[in-house]
């Protein structure tokens, strides 16, 4: 493919799979995306693959669990910080949780949020199968009601990626129970593009808007925006 990499835009350049980033690929070799998956998948090996999960009837793992290209990204913070505490919103069959609970120090917890009771009990099958159940705390119930009985302080790692209706809520309640150097991940941040419409057309769009508008306005927090999958935004202290 000839391409002309002189007249190239700022916005053609954000994903790895515009013309920019991958005109170099010998599209005869197959689909580029599919290539793409396996390459980063497997120079990023997870602690566990999907197929060693039990899965739920009712959603595929690609429909709701991470992406293993955004899970190799949580893996490598959770090795780089060495976090003693790990919060994660919405824990489906825990194929995230169970893959941050292998990569933590002899230390380290996980305590994650599930709402759903079937998704909870699939999840307690899976760390048990994998062996991480001494790592992880799975707290079943609507995350906005189960947080208020808990005294969490000093969270070194959270994830949300629960209900997007309810992001900012989440986030309110943790953003003075970090730890000092504590990182929160949002996930799903683009929401399917509805965070760029001038107004969302769903609550969980309008939710992930609310958190997106709440971060990036405040002066308390420095953030970065990660163009994977649904989009990924990363929080932290701005001192």
């Amino acid at each position: 493919m000839v391409f002309d990499t002189s007249k190239v835009k700022g916005h053609e350049k954000i994903s790895s799979l515009q013309s920019f980033n991958k005109y170099l690929f010998d599209e005869s070799d197959g689909n580029f995306e599919g290539a793409l998956f396996e390459y980063i998948v497997g120079k990023t090996n997870l602690s566990f693959s999907i197929d060693q999960f039990s899965t739920s009837a009712r959603h595929t793992p690609e429909e709701m669990a991470s992406s293993p290209v955004a899970l190799s990204l949580l893996r490598f913070l959770v090795c780089f910080t060495k976090p003693a505490l790990v919060v994660e919103i919405g824990t489906f069959i825990g194929f995230t949780t169970a893959n941050l609970a292998a990569c933590l120090g002899p230390d380290g917890k996980i305590i994650t949020f599930e709402k759903f009771d079937e998704f909870a009990k699939i999840a307690e099958k899976n760390m048990k199968a994998l062996n991480v159940e001494n790592k992880v705390e799975i707290v079943k119930g609507d995350a906005k009601e189960t947080l208020k009985q808990r005294n969490l302080s000093d969270v070194d790692l959270l994830f949300i990626d629960g209900n997007k209706e309810d992001y900012l809520v989440y986030f309110k309640y943790f953003e003075k129970r970090l730890s000092k150097n504590g990182i929160v991940i949002i996930d799903d941040c683009f929401f399917h593009g509805d965070v760029l419409n001038s107004t969302q057309v769903s609550d969980k769009g309008r939710g992930v808007r609310d958190i997106m508008d709440y971060v990036s306005g405040s002066e308390e927090f420095m953030t970065t925006i990660l163009p994977i999958s649904n989009g990924m935004t990363l929080v932290c202290r701005s001192s």
